[in-house]
């Protein structure tokens, strides 16, 4: 028995001692090794972006100007995802044939974690708006799209926001609008088409208070005796909202038109 137990722990002995000579395993360098951290990130070839733009969309982080902040790490996996992510973004800003030529690393120093990326991308022509169509109603003049601009999916719905707001501002208080996009990818061209609906020019007629409690009516009232069959307009609901704001009383004002909307257009403010 005693031989036994001699000759297993010789055996143990010269194993660990074969793999000591033969250095750290793979498990063990992994273990080991620091993970890559970004240092400095370049893009080539972007011209529809700024730098930090592009890369709020993406996973990958550049380093923060902030010098205690920890530097962003390198991952293989978010790289493969931002590709694609990159891919998606230009074909919603009007870039369909767009390609990434690389998306790769340089190491700053051998055997240290900093690393430099390098991203170089073929953003491809544009779609191009060839036709602008306006149903039910047209915004004020200078506000809309315009025929030979880029094409770009924000941009459609950023336009039909500021018609509305055009609109409202132009005393149209329950203006809306709808907008939508004929795409063709193969000839990079976009008829751009807006349902306008901008509803009756209102008169303020009258202000009408909801939620007073201790605040007696006649002291907020007198705040706003200016709006006596006053035209609407956006101006004017942020004048009334301020002067509510000013008796210092209220926590929370909001200046609000009713529901449903009037025949007339003439409305009293909530």
């Amino acid at each position: 028995h005693q031989e036994y137990v001699f000759a297993s722990f010789s055996h143990r002995l010269t194993l660990s001692l074969l793999l000591a000579g033969c250095g750290a395993s793979p498990v063990e360098e992994m273990q080991t090794a620091r993970p890559l951290v970004v240092d400095e990130v370049r893009v080539d070839g972007a011209a529809r972006f700024e730098r930090d733009e592009l890369l709020s969309y993406l996973t990958l982080e550049a380093p923060s100007w902030w010098p205690f902040a920890d530097p962003p790490r390198y991952g293989e996996a978010f790289v493969r995802d931002d590709r694609e992510r990159l891919l998606r973004l230009y074909s919603a800003f009007g870039h369909p044939r767009a390609q990434v030529r690389a998306f790769e690393i340089e190491r700053l120093a051998e055997g240290e974690p900093e690393v430099r990326v390098r991203i170089e991308v073929d953003e491809g022509p544009a779609i191009q708006v060839t036709a602008v169509d306006y149903e039910g109603g047209a915004p004020p003049p200078g506000v809309g799209p315009t025929v030979g601009q880029p094409f770009a999916v924000p941009d459609l719905d950023a336009a039909r926001d500021a018609i509305v707001d055009a609109l409202k501002a132009a005393g149209h208080g329950y203006a809306q609008a709808d907008a939508h996009a004929e795409v063709d990818r193969d000839a990079l061209t976009a008829r751009l088409r807006f349902a306008v609906q901008p509803g009756p020019k209102l008169v303020a007629t009258d202000v009408r208070f909801v939620g007073l409690e201790t605040v007696p009516l006649d002291l907020a009232r007198q705040e706003v005796r200016f709006v006596r069959d006053t035209p609407y307009s956006e101006a004017l609901r942020q004048r009334v909202e301020q002067a509510v704001y000013g008796v210092d009383m209220f926590s929370t004002v909001a200046v609000e038109l009713p529901q449903p909307p009037p025949d007339d257009g003439r409305v009293v403010l909530q």
